[in-house]
């Protein structure tokens, strides 16, 4: 990589930094957007832009596509950590909002698609934290189906993370994260709804030195709840 002034001159973030700027120079007009007047309108002008920008890069040998806001967790769980100034107070505090540091611990999604479970498992790929949950449903008659029963969908699940693995050279599970499935009830595969409870059965997915494995927590009905 050839290096200018101390940067990284072929990288992504230098390729994405040109691409940004020189299409905001053209197409910004300061004396309309400049601080809080048409805000809105501003942020709508700003993240069109992105997309062109993203839309011009080719990360992983594909090209990019773009998508606005398709990162809305469903519910998330964090923890605040003290934060050491190191010398920046000046900085620190012409920065200051709240909250200020903090630590994901907890990514949730639910879908109630019984067939729709599969894009959310695959946005919490992308998302690093300890616990990451995806709730989602099967067919109650077919829970225990050897084709498309709950471990069948799992196991699917663990493919689909090795693919992302393999393809984008990362590791989606560390070592001490989990990945939850829950699965619950819905209507039978002939479309009757005749189920009379949920049934939630967990499935969670860890990294076992280097490999993907999974193992079941008992539903309430095994334990006899």
């Amino acid at each position: 990589m050839n290096k200018e002034n101390g940067s990284i001159t072929s990288s992504k973030a230098h390729l994405f930094f040109d691409n940004f700027t020189n299409l905001a120079e053209e197409n910004i007009k300061l004396d309309i957007y400049k601080f809080k007047k048409g805000a809105k309108k501003f942020t709508n002008k700003i993240t069109e832009l992105i997309s062109n920008v993203i839309s011009g890069l080719t990360i992983l040998d594909e090209k990019d596509e773009s998508q606005k806001e398709y990162y809305r967790i469903d519910v998330i769980g964090y923890s605040f950590l003290d934060e050491d100034d190191k010398g920046f107070e000046e900085a620190k505090a012409d920065l200051s909002q709240a909250p200020s540091l903090w630590s994901l611990d907890v990514a949730v999604e639910h879908e109630n698609n019984h067939k729709g479970w599969k894009d959310e498992l695959v946005k919490l790929c992308y998302i690093r934290c300890p616990l990451r949950v995806v709730i989602g449903y099967n067919y109650y008659d077919m829970r225990d189906d050897p084709k498309i029963g709950d471990v069948q969908k799992v196991k699917y699940s663990m493919e689909l993370i090795s693919q992302i693995c393999s393809k984008t050279n990362s590791s989606v599970i560390e070592n001490g994260q989990e990945l939850l499935i829950i699965l619950g009830n819905c209507q039978s595969k002939d479309g009757q709804g005749n189920y009379k409870d949920f049934d939630y059965r967990g499935y969670i997915i860890y990294n076992e030195a280097g490999k993907l494995n999974y193992k079941i927590i008992p539903s309430n009905r095994d334990k006899g709840a």
